[in-house]
């Protein structure tokens, strides 16, 4: 993933990781979710519709989620996008990181696994 330097990612959430919380970290996240929606522009998907796609893509263990506003410096664009990151863990230890646009839906970038046959995938 792409680490821009603060001002130009701003960590809208961050999720308390379960073990602290009590609660699963997708309902903690949905419950986050609906607190940015309601604060952010545009029209983020429901975190249950990013989440099934995930599920279509890999299966594990979800342990992290971010809804993030992510100013695309790199492509000139100054214009906040929402982004979901979603960490999963597969059963055989390996951490894989998805990220979708939360507005469109789509996948924009996976870390720690292939990117998935049948998903188009945009060229920079």
């Amino acid at each position: 993933m792409s680490s821009l330097p603060f001002p130009g990612r701003v960590l809208l959430l961050l999720l308390t990781p379960v073990f602290l919380s009590g609660c699963s970290a997708e309902e903690n996240a949905a419950q986050a979710t609906e607190t940015a929606i309601e604060r952010g522009p545009g029209r983020v998907r429901p975190l249950s519709e990013v989440m099934a796609m995930a599920r279509q893509i890999t299966d594990g263990r979800v342990i992290d989620v971010e809804l993030e506003s992510d100013v695309g410096l790199d492509d000139g664009n100054r214009e906040p996008r929402w982004v979901y990151e979603i960490e999963v863990l597969t059963e055989d230890n390996r951490v894989i990181e998805l990220e979708f646009d939360a507005v469109t839906g789509k996948l924009l970038e996976i870390d720690g696994a292939p990117w998935p046959a049948g998903i188009p995938r945009e060229t920079p």
